[in-house]
């Protein structure tokens, strides 16, 4: 059983809580991403889309707009992590190291998973 793990980005582009939503935006677009873990040292506190971004002041902080409820996956099977993004309408799980540390260790995506399934079938 293949996990997270084995597909997940693991060099993740995050930022910390502190930045401005235009610092975030900056470094969206050159990292090619859409969202970006909201970090405080390697523990997450959260996710910022580019959306919730670009509907705020951009001199706002990230900590005033992140997502703080955010589906996280530890060692999770493929499988699972597919679940919950159908269920919860996803395109990406924050991956911790455990619950408790929130240390965040990568980013599944739901192009990684499609990925995986097109070269099973095809």
């Amino acid at each position: 059983m293949k996990l997270v793990s084995d597909i997940m980005h693991k060099n993740i582009v995050g930022i910390s809580s502190a930045a401005s939503l235009g610092s975030a935006l900056k470094l969206m677009r050159s990292a090619n991403v859409s969202s970006l873990p909201v970090l405080n040292g390697r523990r997450l506190a959260g996710v910022l889309t580019k959306d919730v971004a670009e509907q705020n002041d951009s001199k706002d902080a990230i900590k005033s707009v992140r997502l703080k409820k955010v589906y996280l996956l530890e060692s999770d099977s493929i499988n699972k992590a597919a679940k919950v993004m159908e269920e919860n309408v996803l395109s990406r799980i924050p991956v911790v190291k455990d619950g408790l540390s929130m240390q965040c260790t990568g980013m599944i995506t739901a192009t990684e998973i499609a990925r995986r399934i097109k070269k099973k079938i095809l």
